[in-house]
């Protein structure tokens, strides 16, 4: 995030599902309704790291984006 200075975290997902199963699950069955809680985390994480570079301006949404999902067909 902060060498493109990005406001969105991209988040591996295969390391999620090694993580924990339950949480693979909701991410992926119920993004949109997990969604602002994840976007509230990542702004807690941010502010808790000091990213100054990225959170010039503190009302700043930090997105959060996941790769590596597995295709499922519904």
């Amino acid at each position: 995030m902060v060498a493109n200075e990005s406001t969105t975290m991209f988040v591996d997902f295969s390391h999620v599902m090694l993580f924990k199963n339950l949480l693979q699950k909701a991410i992926s069955d119920e993004f949109l309704r997990f969604e602002p809680h994840l976007k509230n985390a990542s702004n807690r994480f941010v502010m808790e790291c000091r990213y100054n570079a990225i959170l010039d301006d503190v009302n700043k949404d930090i997105n959060v984006a996941f790769f590596n999902l597995l295709a499922s067909k519904k």
